[in-house]
């Protein structure tokens, strides 16, 4: 049963899929996630669990360790993951690791299983819209207070074009993130809206606030993860010379005397 864990195609719609560091440290967790209990220095480190290190993770993956603590934090964030960490090692555990490892279900008296067919293009269109109606559809009464949503939105650097748009994604983070609270977010988007100021940056890159809370852009301004960026001083070319007043009136009559 140790030798494969198992993924349902679900996976496609994962928030993290389309980032290649966080998905594929994910998916070295679960393979190298223990299938049954086993003891490390005297501790038992429980199936579904792996003892690790932030080095040689990056090893293992040929990431730097930035990268490591970065894609960890998303993990960590969005509850694939748990991490306790000792002064020796890290112990990593998979969330729900029984879902990855489940025994297949057998037909009674034959060795074939029962393999549940893969979804039409035509239903998987289905899955999508029902998806998003399911997004632009939250009550958003019940998932946040108006008041807040609406001091988001004139907080956020750019004009909020859709509302409903980002109604709807605000409330789907809210309802999707237990550990996330409206407090966060406004702390979150207010960083964001200072660094955008600080670095001057232009509105056209400034991103959508649906596309800022879909894709999770607003994990790196949560007050925890945000450092805020340095003034650019204003640069003078000539500075490195030494600077002269001049008297350019008696320079113009020694001109002349000469």
């Amino acid at each position: 049963m140790g030798s494969y864990i198992k993924i349902d195609r679900k996976i496609l719609e994962w928030e993290w899929y389309r980032n290649e560091h966080t998905k594929n440290l994910f998916f070295h967790c679960l393979l190298k996630a223990n299938w049954k209990d086993a003891k490390f220095e005297g501790k038992v480190i429980a199936r579904g669990s792996f003892v690790t290190s932030v080095k040689r993770l990056s090893e293992e993956l040929d990431l730097t360790s930035d990268e490591i603590k970065t894609a960890l934090k998303h993990l960590i964030q969005t509850g694939e993951i748990t991490k306790q960490t000792t002064n020796k090692y890290t112990v990593i555990t998979v969330s729900n690791y029984d879902s990855y490892q489940e025994l297949t279900k057998q037909i009674p008296n034959n060795s074939q299983t029962i393999a549940k067919p893969l979804p039409t293009i035509e239903e998987e269109k289905e899955i999508k819209n029902e998806r998003k109606e399911n997004r632009d559809g939250w009550d958003s009464q019940s998932v946040f207070s108006e008041s807040r949503f609406n001091e988001f939105c004139e907080l956020y650097p750019k004009k909020v074009k859709n509302i409903l748009t980002v109604n709807g994604e605000y409330a789907y983070l809210l309802q999707t993130t237990p550990s996330l609270s409206e407090d966060d977010l406004i702390a979150a988007v207010k960083n964001y809206a200072e660094a955008c100021r600080i670095l001057k940056t232009n509105e056209r890159y400034i991103k959508n606030p649906e596309n800022w809370l879909k894709d999770s852009t607003w994990i790196d301004y949560l007050p925890e993860n945000y450092k805020k960026p340095e003034e650019e001083k204003s640069k003078n070319k000539f500075n490195q010379f030494p600077q002269h007043d001049y008297d350019f009136e008696e320079l113009e009559r020694e001109l002349l005397n000469n």
